[in-house]
């Protein structure tokens, strides 16, 4: 019986395992006990003279839990091409303008509009909004009030705050990440 497959460790190159398989035929071949306990649950009926290269990569995939060593070196070729289309993502992410002046100035003067609109809604309102006692929060990633936003979500120590416009850039992102864009 084969013994359970071993997690195949972060960022090991292809060309490890392919040294592991060489040293695993080398030391079977030269008596050593340990590469003959892990031949063995795959090729039992092999003397050390009869183990050849592919024997003990076919050993080495599988106890990596691959069923061949041409699908292990897929998994580690997929892998690798995840790792540098991450890369490319996050330096085009990196390289994407900051924006533009006149966007700022289209944002700030929306924001006092924003605030304009809401002390004239406040001296229409029967009744004066109050502040609730206690301290005045902020958002943890914009830095907002709570009384800028239309909802601040508290985090479960009371120390991490996230107002609505900021879950809504977060929903924005989640949702680019995940149709690959």
């Amino acid at each position: 019986m084969s013994p359970p497959p071993r997690p195949l460790p972060d960022g090991i190159r292809f060309d490890t395992l392919r040294a592991q398989a060489k040293d695993l035929k080398s030391a079977f071949a030269a008596g050593d006990a340990d590469a003959a306990t892990r031949i063995e649950p795959y090729f039992s009926d092999l003397s050390a003279s009869a183990v050849r290269l592919h024997h003990a990569q076919l050993v080495v995939a599988r106890e990596y839990g691959v069923s061949s060593w041409r699908k292990l070196k897929g998994l580690i070729d997929a892998r690798d091409a995840y790792g540098e289309a991450l890369k490319t993502v996050a330096g085009i992410r990196d390289r994407m303008p900051r924006p533009s002046r006149a966007l700022l100035d289209e944002m700030k003067a929306a924001q006092r509009k924003l605030h304009g609109e809401r002390k004239r809604y406040q001296a229409a309102s029967p009744e004066p909004v109050t502040r609730t006692t206690g301290p005045t929060r902020h958002c943890s990633f914009c830095n907002k009030s709570q009384y800028e936003v239309q909802k601040l979500i508290i985090g479960g120590n009371s120390r991490a705050h996230i107002c609505d416009e900021c879950v809504a850039i977060c929903n924005e992102v989640l949702d680019d990440e995940l149709r690959g864009g």
